[in-house]
């Protein structure tokens, strides 16, 4: 979200301004401050940040304008009047800061439709203190110094249910570089005009309002503006709600609220939503928010954004006739699912400096109690390819969006499948502090039911499950890995007494990805477990012992790991 110039189209004649802000006391450049050009009749022709330095370029027709500095925090400052020609000489403008100060009790004041026209005293105030802090979002990334100011940012595109409560699939993304982009921009007299949606034969593309769209003239002359003192009771804000002036057929605009901080009038957060759509789609289905932060230099920038957008279809619908028979008809469209897409900065840095730091909400899950099984598998969320593992007490952390999700466990064994999965939990919500939210732990028997199929008269047999390496520790695929085992049974007596017989088993499993295998169905005796590689017949590589107690039927197997083979054994 870069901001230039807005203002009026280059015409003929344009000029080039150049100038610095500084300090009236001390000469000190002013930064994280934007330079505004009005005309004789106060219309805004023109508006730039203010560089590292303090200096401004712009381009203005030829004539005599007023200079205006607007500060986060502090009142307009008139920076006086400058005839700009082509033998303009570079502006000085000495500023001097004056604090800004919001009223106690503010007087409830009319809607403005028009706010370049703003007559209301209070609205006027806050409005400037939103513009300043529009104005300097993301200036820092134009100015020549960006190229040592580093955003780490976490983006992230998912999918949601129709009633936006569950998250059904995700992608994420981190990236690292001088500037930030969020959603989808277009040219702000163009989003005034044909609205913020676009349809094509691709689909449906929803547009959001940058910084330079929110205070340029085209958005201002087409919404309403009212203040709203303490929303909901909170005494520590104030809003400056906005809506479109004149709703029109078939195009779709914003609606929403700037929410400021009222002991520091600076610019929080601006919520919005979608209007001018179908009567199905609900305001929670199509609405988006921008979070906003500053840096120890005064620098401003968009520190959170989302974009919730519906996806339409149709809907199959129950209903029954007088003979209370079921048939189904399809719904003229619906909202089926919903697509969001967002991104958080993580941390921005300059050199080696940290000067913004944020973290994801995160998932948190404790098993109820800890089981040898666990060293095996891993928790994933579904619909992504998000995964973790499980800790030796049990617990599993994910840093994720906020939301819910549903949580499945997986395991990496042939005999599984790569779509085996046990569904763990369902509708678990990220949180913001340590605690965790408890979830069963499945039994050995369940679980050998699941990755084996072993049928109830089969349930005495046990599962084993292990990893082969070579001598290095690099796991190795395709390894033949064996179970074998005697069973000695008792004959009848006999004249001569007792009389066993013997018989040897053996099972087998081919080594997966990460040398993962699962030897399904051996006994809960002593056996002995053997790798050997690729070919069942190739010489013996490893092999250990193993016994399967009464408590437990799902045992871990210790890492077989491959030793040389002297040649002709």
């Amino acid at each position: 979200m870069l901001l230039g110039v807005v203002g009026l189209p280059r015409v003929a004649h344009a000029q080039t301004l150049t100038g610095v802000v500084i300090s009236a006391d001390g000469g000190t450049p002013i930064t994280a401050a934007v330079l505004v050009v009005l005309d004789a009749q106060q219309k805004e022709r023109a508006r730039v940040a203010l560089s590292s330095t303090g200096r401004f370029v712009l381009s203005v027709p030829s004539g005599v304008y007023r200079l205006r500095v607007l500060r986060v925090g502090y009142a307009p400052f008139d920076g006086g009047e400058v005839r700009v020609d082509g033998t303009t000489p570079p502006t000085t403008v000495q500023w001097r800061g004056t604090p800004v100060a919001l009223p106690q009790v503010l007087v409830r004041e009319r809607q403005q439709c028009d706010l370049t026209k703003a007559q209301g005293a209070t609205l006027a105030v806050v409005w400037e203190q939103i513009s300043a802090a529009l104005g300097v979002t993301d200036a820092s990334t134009d100015a020549p110094t960006a190229t040592t100011r580093q955003f780490d940012r976490y983006g992230f595109v998912r999918r949601l249910d129709a009633e936006g409560r569950l998250v059904r699939g995700i992608t994420q993304q981190r990236t690292r570089g001088v500037s930030l982009t969020s959603y989808r921009a277009w040219d702000p007299d163009s989003l005034a005009m044909q609205g913020y949606l676009r349809e094509d034969a691709t689909g449906s593309t929803f547009y959001g309002p940058t910084a330079s769209t929110l205070v340029s003239p085209a958005f201002l002359r087409t919404h309403c503006f009212e203040l709203i003192d303490r929303p909901d009771g909170n005494r520590e804000r104030l809003i400056v709600r906005f809506e479109p002036a004149t709703p029109r057929e078939r195009v779709v605009d914003i609606a929403g609220s700037f929410w400021v901080d009222r002991r520091t009038a600076r610019l929080d957060s601006v919520q919005f939503r979608y209007t001018g759509l179908p009567a199905f789609v609900t305001p929670e289905q199509a609405r988006g928010s921008v979070q906003f932060a500053q840096l120890p230099d005064g620098s401003w920038f968009v520190s959170q954004w989302t974009l919730r957008m519906p996806r339409i279809g149709d809907r199959a619908r129950r209903s029954s006739d007088n003979l209370r028979r079921t048939t189904f008809a399809l719904e003229e469209r619906a909202v089926t699912e919903m697509q969001e897409e967002g991104g958080v900065v993580l941390a921005v840095e300059a050199g080696q400096v940290q000067h913004y730091r944020a973290a994801l909400p995160t998932l948190r899950v404790q098993f109820e109690r800890p089981a040898p099984w666990m060293a095996a598998a891993s928790v994933r969320v579904r619909g992504t390819d998000i995964a973790a593992p499980i800790d030796s007490l049990g617990r599993v952390m994910f840093s994720v969006p906020q939301g819910r999700y549903d949580l499945t466990l997986h395991w990496p064994f042939a005999a599984a499948g790569d779509t085996a999965a046990w569904n763990l939990a369902s509708g678990i919500a990220t949180r913001h502090d340590t605690m965790a939210d408890s979830v069963r732990t499945p039994t050995g028997d369940a679980l050998l039911r699941h990755l084996c199929g072993a049928e109830p008269q089969r349930m005495r047999q046990a599962a084993i499950w292990g990893t082969v390496t070579d001598s290095l520790g690099k796991p190795l695929v395709g390894a033949t890995v064996k179970a074998k085992w005697v069973d000695a049974v008792r004959l009848p007596s006999t004249a001569s007494g007792d009389r066993l017989s013997a018989s040897a088993h053996e099972l087998q499993s081919i080594t997966t990805t990460g040398g993962h295998f699962l030897v399904c169905g051996v006994p809960r005796t002593q056996f002995v477990v053997e790798a050997s590689a690729g070919d069942p017949g190739a010489p013996l590589m490893g092999h250990t012992s193993a016994y399967l107690t009464d408590a437990s039927r799902f045992e871990l197997v210790n890492t077989l790991v491959a030793k040389p083979v002297a040649p002709g054994k």
